[in-house]
């Protein structure tokens, strides 16, 4: 009976809660993690409400924002590269990055869509070959920053913002783009299969 009892004594007692911690990636994407250590080339985090502890590496971690809202700084210098961004200008080259990510927008997905479905003409080989050099050109060609909006506009000037900025607006071209190629082709061929 005394065994019954201290197990729902324990049951009944409140369970202790983790502070979660919102890691912020070189790449500009925010983790809720829980920081359980920094060593020397990796990041030790557990997983909200989790026990086992993982690991990634400290290359990979911008800095750590912790439930008290003090900021970690992970991200180091490498004194041989020349051209590594100092922390404050990898700070802005992250703020781009979400900038962009949030405010950029394309037509590219249509673009892609349009030679999609006229690619699927050519058949269930050859048809790719146009999609992809459409998706190659789009990737090709950096986005203009002239009236992109953005909460920061005095930042157009700061070259690791544009940089940041400029990376993920490419890269959303490229996905949308292929999205649409990809989309378009498959309703291309149901299009020509349902033809009577």
């Amino acid at each position: 009976m005394a065994l019954l009892a201290c197990f729902f004594l324990s049951m009944a007692q409140p369970a202790v809660s983790q502070s979660v911690d919102r890691f912020v990636t070189v790449r500009g994407d925010t983790l809720s993690l829980v920081l359980t250590g920094v060593e020397d080339f990796k990041v030790m985090y557990k997983k909200p409400g989790k026990e086992k502890v993982h690991s990634m590496s400290k290359e990979r971690v911008f800095s750590v924002i912790h439930a008290n809202g003090k900021e970690e700084f992970i991200y180091q210098v490498d004194s041989l590269e020349d051209n590594e961004y100092s922390i404050q200008q990898m700070q802005h080259y992250i703020w781009g990055w979400q900038d962009a990510g949030t405010y950029h927008n394309g037509w590219t997905g249509i673009v892609g869509l349009a030679s999609g479905v006229t690619s699927a003409y050519l058949g269930p080989i050859f048809g790719l070959i146009p999609s992809g050099v459409v998706i190659v050109l789009i990737g090709g060609r950096s986005p203009r920053m002239e009236g992109r909006k953005t909460p920061h506009p005095e930042w157009m000037n700061d070259e690791a913002y544009v940089e940041g900025y400029l990376t993920r607006a490419r890269a959303k071209k490229v996905r949308n783009a292929a999205i649409g190629s990809l989309a378009g082709y498959l309703a291309g061929l149901v299009i020509l299969n349902n033809r009577p």
